[in-house]
């Protein structure tokens, strides 16, 4: 958590991954990927999908990381879903901010240590 207090209050309002990203994208994804369709729940997750998303390229078009000025858990739970935003039908180039981060933090050397253990 960020030492600075306003940027530790922003770490813990965009983990809201544990209740908003997580579940909608990964609904989502399950939604779609059904042998038999659902199309209303795949437009309704999708949709929140997105609109989570554009949350996420807001902020991030003013900060380089969710908190601000640092790296946090934040950043950290929200990148697992984001670098595979596909999943849920999100296509991550429509939000540059986003795919910047996310590029960003794909780069960061513990997180290519951790991506290449579970390869």
């Amino acid at each position: 958590m960020p030492a600075d207090p306003i940027e530790r209050v922003r770490a813990r309002i965009h983990v809201f991954q544990v209740g908003g990203i997580g579940p909608m994208f990964g609904q989502a994804g399950w939604f779609a990927r059904q042998s038999t369709p659902v199309p209303v729940a795949i437009e309704r997750y999708q949709t929140e999908s997105n609109r989570l998303t554009a949350v996420l390229e807001t902020r991030l078009q003013s900060a380089p990381w969710l908190a601000g000025s640092c790296y946090s858990v934040a950043d950290i739970m929200n990148f697992s879903w984001l670098r595979e935003a596909h999943y849920a039908g999100v296509q991550i180039g429509e939000y540059p901010a986003v795919q910047a981060w996310v590029d960003r933090i794909a780069a960061r050397p513990a997180v290519v240590r951790g991506l290449q253990a579970i390869a």
